[in-house]
């Protein structure tokens, strides 16, 4: 975390938070949209937790990204608090060819927004593409010209 007093571990489809000073696990969520048993959640481990810094209005909250989807999640459980959170998911059209998520960043502010940049991989045609989400509300931006 931010302030280095909670660790995250991503263990297959899960997320294990611990307190560090007292070494005490707090809490365990899921990553995932689909049965646990299932092969789509055993294809969709984790391959990377970020907590979003203190300069966010989402200070604490986990990013959290397999090869399959994307989701902002509340330390805190489904949603957290105060109902926020989001999960984007890799259409099953683009994934059958052969597209999947090879990197995932927060940005931080612009123009007004938070922002998590997402680069998806297609294995065909052996390219990448970068989409900006609304850290805030999960909605893919559309695509500029510049």
């Amino acid at each position: 975390s931010p302030d280095d007093s909670t660790l995250a571990i991503g263990f297959g489809n899960f997320i294990t938070l611990w307190d560090v000073e007292d070494q005490v696990m707090l809490a365990s969520l899921p990553h995932h949209q689909y049965p646990t048993e299932s092969i789509q959640a055993k294809e969709s481990l984790i391959d990377q937790i970020e907590f979003l810094p203190n300069s966010s209005r989402l200070c604490d909250m986990l990013l959290i990204s397999s090869t399959r989807n994307v989701s902002l999640q509340s330390p805190f459980g489904h949603c957290g608090a105060e109902n926020i959170g989001w999960r984007w998911i890799v259409p099953p059209a683009e994934e059958a060819r052969g597209i999947s998520i090879s990197t995932v960043e927060y940005v931080g502010r612009h123009q007004q927004e938070e922002i998590v940049a997402v680069t998806l991989y297609d294995e065909s045609s052996q390219s990448s593409r970068c989409m900006l989400i609304n850290a805030e509300t999960g909605l893919v931006n559309p695509p500029q010209d510049h």
